[in-house]
């Protein structure tokens, strides 16, 4: 359980000091949006919100009724198919023997007792499950998965009516079916269904459909093997599904569908060209397709529309106020707007890279970027601002609407003034990554090689950080406490005399830093990491994604907002 007693913070993301803003209680990080690409073999799902799906790399994706979100396997192999009994208890089988399993917290591996590669899995319950794949056959009894039977040939895929009617399809030679009785598993004959079978599934024990090569479709009526037409000879057919015996759908190749509704099997537009090569359904009116290229398509017994999450901007920056408007920046000119519901795009009119964010309020935020842009957000329309130096900018922050500072490559910073931008002088030459300030009126600036510098209010003079890191975030509380975060997990402290640096256990790179309090303080970096402080040790926290984070903020009510690549965006609250 965490439990974090939040109090107020002086700047950047800050309250007014002395308030005490009602304490957090069993906070977690949630995805409020993500980006997701997949190339993609199977899926399936529980409900109608809760669906896995699983491909190339060792991605898994899940739905949650809004939106799909990664999910972090730890391995970097292809994940062939996803079977479960409950939304706490599924399997995903792929290459050279691995099965991972899911609790409904978290993906871990199973000893699967083989180097095969697996393509098929499915049970009647959590105590009888079925992996199935190159030359082999296993079983989970709940407890531990044994090889059931040796085989020639390649068996793709496996499914069953119950625990003693089974069967298994594939290739050796010619198609390959085999059934299992509950006791031994048998070849059947399967007549001249095709030399490559791809998927198998059934309404019941007589009404048993397999797919395969050049769209042949065989249908099995207890007793027999037949061919049926299903108007695809130009296509492959890679997986089938369906609601009930008089409604099932076959997905293949060039963006196939075809459906049969108890009589005739008839092709449907798809709307993509991509590989289809997986397919499952909640109900009739609730059917996911998924293929290669990140399609994903949804059926609602009518027509077949695209599911998206959101675009693939990378996002570098977030800020935003206590009244709940909060906005994020990122490549080519991207900006997002949340004004407590969604993220919505907005126009920018421009294509720089925007990557620091910062406003004294909702109608008055500035966004820098590459080239030296600086562009302004009015409450209506966002519009350039003349700037005199034409460097990259990483950084903005302010003391208010006219004492404003960026700053930027090759010890760039630039100062506004409530009218017009104007260079400072840095004497540094090194690259200023992050710019943060106190009430009190100091500014920091951190840089490459460890560089920290300080505004007094007059002058800028260079801060020894014993460390010579790049220094990429930055956030103060109090004059007396500054934290600064970079490469190598470096993260360092100001205690108002010297910098020391604190341990964190990590060496991934660490892009920002955020603190409601002295107490109370978030860092975010590379491959997901999100570490928190309490004022004692820098802990790892569990943020459910494995994609770069690079800005995070305070939002209202004391939440934190994490923005990163692949369009991600967290939250940390109540709900």
């Amino acid at each position: 359980m965490v439990v974090l007693v939040l109090l107020a913070n002086l700047v950047g993301c800050s309250d007014d000091p002395g308030q005490l803003p009602p304490p957090v209680h069993d906070a977690e990080w949630r995805v409020q949006q993500q980006y997701v690409d997949l190339d993609g073999y199977a899926v399936w799902g529980s409900s109608d919100h809760d669906i896995f799906a699983v491909g190339v790399s060792g991605r898994i994706i899940h739905y949650d009724g809004n939106a799909w979100n990664l999910q972090s396997s730890g391995l970097y192999r292809c994940f062939y198919d996803v079977w479960g009994s409950s939304e706490n208890d599924v399997f995903v089988v792929g290459e050279w023997g691995w099965i991972y399993h899911y609790d409904g917290y978290t993906w871990g591996p199973m000893e699967s007792g083989t180097t095969n590669h697996l393509y098929g899995v499915w049970g009647s319950s959590a105590t009888d499950v079925f992996a199935v794949g190159s030359g082999a056959i296993l079983h989970f009894d709940g407890n531990a998965w044994r090889e059931m039977e040796e085989h020639r040939g390649t068996l793709s895929a496996v499914w069953g009516s119950s625990p003693s009617d089974v069967f298994a399809v594939g290739s050796h030679g010619d198609g390959l079916i085999l059934h299992y009785d509950g006791s031994e598993w048998t070849q059947m004959i399967s007549g001249s269904v095709g030399d490559l079978l791809w998927d198998v599934w059934g309404s019941s024990s007589t009404d048993v459909y397999v797919t395969g090569k050049f769209g042949r479709i065989a249908h099995y009526d207890g007793t027999d093997w037949s061919l049926v037409t299903g108007g695809t000879e130009n296509y492959y057919l890679t997986g089938i599904w369906g609601s009930s015996a008089n409604d099932i759908y076959a997905v293949g190749s060039r963006g196939s569908i075809v459906h049969y509704d108890g009589s005739i099997w008839s092709q449907q537009t798809s709307g993509t060209d991509s590989q289809l090569n997986g397919i499952w359904g909640s109900s009739a009116t609730d059917v996911i397709v998924l293929g290669e290229q990140g399609t994903l398509l949804h059926g609602d017994g009518q027509d077949w529309a695209h599911m998206t999450s959101t675009n693939g901007d990378y996002l570098f920056g977030i800020w935003g106020d206590d009244k709940g408007v909060m906005f994020a920046v990122g490549h080519k000119g991207a900006v997002q707007r949340n004004d407590g519901n969604v993220w919505i795009p907005m126009e920018c009119a421009t294509d720089a890279t925007l990557a620091g964010i910062w406003g004294s309020s909702e109608s008055d935020v500035y966004a820098v970027g590459s080239g030296g842009t600086i562009m302004h957000y009015d409450g209506t329309a966002w519009s350039s601002q003349a700037n005199a130096s034409e460097e990259y900018l990483f950084a903005v922050w302010g003391r208010t609407a006219d004492d404003i500072f960026a700053v930027g490559e090759r010890g760039t910073i630039v100062h506004y003034d409530g009218s017009t931008w104007e260079p400072l002088a840095s004497g540094t030459g090194d690259d200023l990554w992050a710019v943060t300030g106190t009430a009190e009126g100091s500014v920091f600036v951190m840089g490459s090689a460890g560089t920290i510098l300080r505004f007094d209010g007059n002058d800028w003079f260079s801060m020894e950080s014993g460390t010579d890191a790049v220094l990429r975030g930055a956030w103060a509380g109090l004059e007396t406490d500054v934290v600064a975060v970079g490469d190598q997990g470096t993260v360092l402290r100001f205690d108002g005399i010297d910098w020391r640096e604190q341990s964190v256990g990590i060496d991934e790179i660490l892009y920002g830093v955020c603190g409601l309090t002295g107490r109370d303080i978030f860092a975010v970096g590379s491959g997901g990491v999100i570490l928190h402080y309490d004022g004692n040790v820098w802990s790892p926290m569990e943020s459910g994604v494995i994609t770069d984070l690079r800005g995070v903020c305070k939002g209202p009510k004391s939440d934190i907002f994490v923005a990163g690549y692949y369009n991600t965006i967290l939250r940390y609250g109540e709900d």
